[in-house]
């Protein structure tokens, strides 16, 4: 994920950091149809926006983290975190 990050144009506009990223697990990437993970990596504003979906702009650690806590992501977006058998989602 952050080789296909540093390889779109989003990457000049957060560059600066420091940030977060949180990042899918391997079996989630696993789970995609190579189809579509292709065409996701080939789409660079399409990819700019998922990337952008699960980047904060300063730095969190899970340790500081809590379940229902609200993040803003470098979308715009928030997103409320979850957290589940020592694991982190949203």
């Amino acid at each position: 994920m952050i080789k296909q990050l540093t390889t779109t144009k989003c990457f000049l506009s957060i560059s600066a950091g420091p940030w977060t990223i949180f990042a899918p697990t391997n079996k989630a990437f696993r789970n995609l149809p190579m189809r579509e993970l292709e065409d996701l990596v080939n789409n660079e504003s399409r990819l700019s926006k998922l990337l952008l979906t699960h980047l904060v702009n300063r730095s969190l650690y899970s340790a500081g983290l809590r379940s229902h806590q609200k993040v803003e992501m470098a979308n715009g977006r928030h997103v409320n975190i979850f957290a589940r058998k020592g694991m982190l989602f949203f």
